[in-house]
């Protein structure tokens, strides 16, 4: 993600340093900056992709330590004794 930000950052500075008039400007500087402009979208969509992992990483990991917990209580349910009805009776009292 890091690296991702970075490569934005530095297309983003690409493209402030490349400004031209569009009436005057020749095919080699819209061709730059076409290529500028190629360049940054494509960081961002990289660094979006990057997020979109992470965040998705994330929530599949807590998943997973939720459905781990899950089968750890029900098998601790299945091996626990059964509480007798004396003390049932004294809670429902």
């Amino acid at each position: 993600v890091a690296s991702s930000v970075q490569e934005m950052t530095k297309a983003q500075q690409r493209e402030e340093h490349i400004k031209f008039n569009v009436d005057s400007a020749s095919v080699v500087d819209v061709w730059e900056y076409s290529k500028v402009r190629q360049n940054r979208f494509r960081s961002e969509r990289n660094m979006y992709l990057s997020l979109m992992t992470l965040t998705l990483s994330m929530v599949l990991w807590r998943l997973l330590d939720l459905f781990h917990n899950e089968a750890k209580l029900r098998d601790e349910l299945k091996n626990a004794e059964p509480v007798p009805q004396s003390v049932e009776e004294k809670k429902q009292n």
